[in-house]
């Protein structure tokens, strides 16, 4: 599916966060409400791996090796940073301050999604 359908999972993806992200956040003391949004969670976080390896290796077209090493690099990165980013909210904001974070980086996601697939359907990418 993700040969033919990469830019709709994509933004099914990014939505899933944001469903599981916005349970969240306007639910507090609500334990099913915290289990069904880390389904989704698992959901899109399970699917992301292979769509972001898929879309890279697109892009790169002959260089597809590098372009995969290069995601797991970034993919390491993002980690790390996520986790130094995540305590510097739990410590300022508290454990609510996640969740608002996460909506303002999937709808920047969101965004970039968008901006490329306006520069594929221009040519500029592959």
């Amino acid at each position: 599916m993700i040969d033919t359908w990469l830019r709709p999972l994509t933004f099914t993806g990014i939505g899933l966060f944001l469903v599981a992200v916005l349970i969240l956040a306007v639910t507090t003391g609500a334990p099913l409400a915290i289990y069904g949004a880390a389904l989704i969670w698992g959901l899109a976080f399970g699917g992301s791996a292979t769509v972001f390896q898929t879309a890279s290796a697109r892009a790169a077209g002959p260089a597809a090796d590098v372009a995969q090493a290069m995601i797991v690099t970034a993919w390491n990165i993002a980690i790390f940073g996520g986790a130094v980013v995540g305590g510097v909210i739990l410590e300022t904001a508290g454990a609510g301050g996640l969740s608002w974070a996460g909506i303002a980086l999937l709808v920047g996601a969101a965004g970039s999604a968008l901006c490329m697939g306006r520069l594929a359907g221009a040519g500029r990418m592959m």
